[in-house]
């Protein structure tokens, strides 16, 4: 009698799946001061918007680099655009995405019990 060869299954083998890069968040919360860098043409003066709202303003450099710290006010909660342009030409050259945080929610304070004893 003849013997079969024995018959392999394949394991099964589970792909595996790239890690997902977490950025983090730009935050916008009063107070804080955001540094917007990038590169755009030489010796440029740009505008600073914050929802379309001009903001601010800087210049790019001989090289075209450019570094703007921008202050963020009281600004309702939820995502806002900042969008740093060419004045001249309005030619947008950076933009980012940033999320103001809603205010801490306040917690009750109980002054102290009065008690006024009638005789």
């Amino acid at each position: 009698m003849a013997t079969l060869p024995p018959i392999i299954t394949p394991s099964p083998t589970i792909p595996s799946l790239p890690t997902p890069t977490m950025q983090s968040a730009l935050r916008c919360a009063p107070g804080d001061a955001l540094e917007l860098t990038g590169v755009t043409r030489p010796q440029t003066a740009l505008l600073v918007l914050f929802d379309d709202r001009p903001v601010g303003g800087g210049a790019s450099d001989r090289t075209g680099a450019f570094r703007i710290v921008l202050r963020i006010g009281d600004e309702r909660p939820g995502a806002h655009n900042i969008v740093v342009r060419e004045r001249e030409r309005a030619t947008v050259v950076a933009e980012y995405t940033c999320e103001t945080p809603p205010p801490p929610t306040p917690t009750p304070t109980f002054g102290p019990i009065r008690v006024t004893v009638t005789p």
